[in-house]
């Protein structure tokens, strides 16, 4: 069983940083809706179909119908780019 300190380290290693979202830190809560079993379910599959979590699906939903697609598409890549560097080299950049 590893000591305390090396889980301590791992797990600061891999903290999230307010960096890890396009916005940063998600600092702000929407109160709780109340919504029919049936368009749950839905939700839940097209979260599942799509590989994230129903906040993370609800989220993006939310973000796209205020911000926009295109504003949205723009602060992801530069995004990308801020965490990656100049990845022209890598793997299916164009």
């Amino acid at each position: 069983m590893p000591e305390k300190t090396e889980y301590v380290e791992r797990r600061v290693a891999f903290a999230r940083t307010a960096a890890a979202d396009i916005f940063g830190k998600l600092d702000a809560e929407l109160a709780a809706i109340r919504i029919d079993s049936e368009t749950l379910v839905e939700l839940h599959k097209l979260a599942n179909e799509y590989g994230v979590s129903i906040s993370e699906l609800c989220r993006t939903t939310l973000r796209v119908r205020a911000w926009g697609e295109s504003h949205i598409e723009t602060m992801a890549r530069d995004h990308i780019r801020r965490v990656m560097g100049n990845a022209g080299t890598m793997r299916g950049a164009a």
